[in-house]
């Protein structure tokens, strides 16, 4: 078992499982999950990085170039911060 720490945000809790974050909504899913995590580690882990939304998906090519921004539409002022 990796060391957890648990901090409070705004509309839930900031978890770090080692060197993976993750954020639970609510204090009753915080400690149902910190005891499916407690009882069995390495399936809670799995299962988190198995259905991360942001992991990398090997079917989509990597970019070879770096996105185009448009700044077309914004006014821009000398001396003005926007």
């Amino acid at each position: 078992m990796k060391q957890i720490t648990i901090n409070s945000a705004l509309n839930g809790f900031i978890v770090q499982v080692g060197c993976q974050t993750i954020v639970v909504e609510g204090v009753d899913k915080l400690c149902s999950e910190l005891r499916r995590y407690i009882a069995n580690p390495e399936n809670v882990e799995k299962e988190y990085l198995d259905n991360a939304v942001n992991k990398p998906d090997s079917t989509r090519p990597a970019p070879t170039e770096p996105p185009v921004v448009s700044t077309r539409g914004l006014e821009f002022m000398p001396g003005r911060i926007i």
